[in-house]
């Protein structure tokens, strides 16, 4: 799950940057996506490098919910085809599929300590 982490705080990076670069950085706004996936793919990182990385992974869940919640309110102007409002459909599929990943990969792991 922490590979999983890390490439989807690169994806929101990159929707990020591309989202300022498309609005020709009039709006820092943009950056938003850019940030929430620098601090996931950070929480990637310390999963790998601490032995209770499942929480690292529990609080970049959390932050992609939050994310994704946020960013839902901007995604109603998707109609005009603006580039801030792709950018945050985007945000919100790319979170709202990694948290679905996460709660699949915590069940399954619920379920083989029960087995075990």
């Amino acid at each position: 799950m922490a590979n999983i982490t890390r490439l989807v705080g690169g994806v929101l990076v990159a929707i990020g940057v591309i989202g300022y670069v498309a609005t020709s950085g009039a709006h820092v706004t943009a950056l938003l996506p850019a940030v929430l996936g620098l601090v996931i793919g950070v929480l990637g990182l310390v999963a790998d490098r601490i032995d209770a990385g499942q929480h690292a992974i529990h609080a970049s869940l959390a932050l992609a919910l939050l994310g994704a919640l946020g960013s839902l309110p901007r995604v109603a102007g998707i109609g005009e085809g603006s580039p801030a409002a792709i950018a945050s459909l985007l945000t919100v599929v790319v979170c709202l599929g990694y948290v679905a990943l996460g709660v699949r990969s915590f069940a399954a792991a619920r379920r083989a300590r029960q087995e075990a």
